[in-house]
């Protein structure tokens, strides 16, 4: 079931800055982004518009001088498409992902060329829920900002002129990575090949993907929203954001910078809530909000199993599920036997939010595995 909006939007007007100083800024950033893409995979963007429109000519690059404004860019030739953005947002962030721009303009008169795109962007995201899962989507009406809110399908509400929806992330503007921009562009071409093209669904999104590549450092996720779900509480999802960002701060005091990365991309397209690397090897943590061990449990096992051995994936030396219950004899009997079984390095951990550390637990094989605290 969709997801359906409060009537309130929080009223916040887009930043009037220097115009000349702001375009600057932009415009060596997508250059700096044209190079990058290089080699990867929002590298063959244009070349793969050329062939799907029959263009005559393939555009250079990935931003063009047309396609770059005062405060944002999108991909040459995206104002009618599917488009890559980057932008400056008030308050001093930064944004960058996918965007659908509901605007009337000559290339667009008719907004209804986006139903078809909506409703395959719509198919990809309820195929792969957990595909974007560190992202954040918002909207823009007439110049008036939504909150941000969880990766969701696009409902028939939003579907009206002078509404711009984005999907992607925002951060302060001394965060911009061009490694993140770059990374996450290239996450994100599965889902706009989909969206434009006519190919059958991408049955196996490794297809898409580049291999691990460890990503230091943590972009949170959004920890309020106006968004709900029909007859579902969105509390939970808001619970586990604000644990994530928590708990990555804990391990990061822990292990110092590069040695923690929050959502990490295992290699198989799926990202686990946080990382540590210790040399070579690397432990994920999988947070889970249950009211008990047993169901964080039951929740993080599967993921966990598939961000360490699906096909692609960085095979870790730790998988630690995180709660905040404590463990209870029943659930430790249970992890030791899976240990003991199957020998997989499984543990639990809880995790106190107010005191921001770990509780310590009475299961010592727990502890001393490689990469724990």
């Amino acid at each position: 079931m969709l997801r359906t909006f409060h009537k309130h939007k929080k009223k916040t007007k887009l930043r009037i800055l220097p115009v000349e100083s702001r375009r600057s800024e932009l415009t060596k950033l997508a250059l700096a982004l044209n190079l990058g893409a290089g080699g990867r995979r929002i590298g063959t963007l244009q070349e793969k518009r050329a062939v799907r429109k029959g263009l005559k000519r393939i555009a250079a690059n990935l931003f063009s001088k047309q396609s770059i404004k005062d405060d944002y860019a999108f991909h040459s030739g995206g104002l009618s498409e599917l488009q890559f953005n980057i932008g400056f947002e008030e308050g001093a962030v930064f944004r960058h992902g996918v965007a659908f721009s509901l605007q009337p303009t000559r290339y667009t008169p008719d907004i209804s060329t986006f139903a078809p795109r909506i409703r395959r962007f719509n198919e990809f995201l309820q195929t792969y829920p957990e595909a974007y899962a560190d992202f954040s989507m918002w909207y823009f009406e007439r110049g008036t900002r939504s909150d941000n809110f969880a990766p969701m399908l696009i409902p028939d509400t939003l579907f009206r002129p002078h509404i711009f929806i984005m999907l992607g992330k925002v951060y302060p503007e001394d965060k911009i990575k061009l490694e993140l921009i770059l990374n996450d562009f290239d996450r994100l071409m599965p889902l706009y090949e989909y969206v434009e093209g006519h190919e059958p669904f991408p049955a196996r999104l490794r297809d898409f993907l580049t291999g691990f590549v460890w990503s230091p450092g943590n972009v949170p996720r959004v920890e309020c929203t106006r968004i709900e779900r029909t007859g579902e509480s969105v509390d939970t999802a808001l619970r586990h954001n604000i644990l994530q960002a928590a708990f990555y701060e804990h391990l990061l005091a822990i292990h110092g910078n590069g040695n923690v990365s929050g959502e990490q991309d295992c290699g198989n397209g799926t990202p686990v809530d946080v990382a540590v690397r210790t040399g070579e090897r690397f432990c994920y943590y999988e947070i889970k909000t249950g009211l008990s061990a047993r169901s964080c449990i039951r929740q993080a096992f599967g993921q966990l199993m598939e961000y360490a051995f699906w096909p692609g994936a960085q095979e870790a030396v730790e998988m630690v599920i995180v709660g905040e219950p404590p463990l209870d004899p029943d659930a430790e009997q249970y992890l030791n036997t899976i240990r003991r079984k199957f020998g997989l390095p499984l543990s639990y951990k809880q995790f106190d939010l107010e005191m921001g550390m770990l509780i310590e637990q009475r299961n010592p094989a727990a502890r001393t595995k490689p990469g724990g605290t």
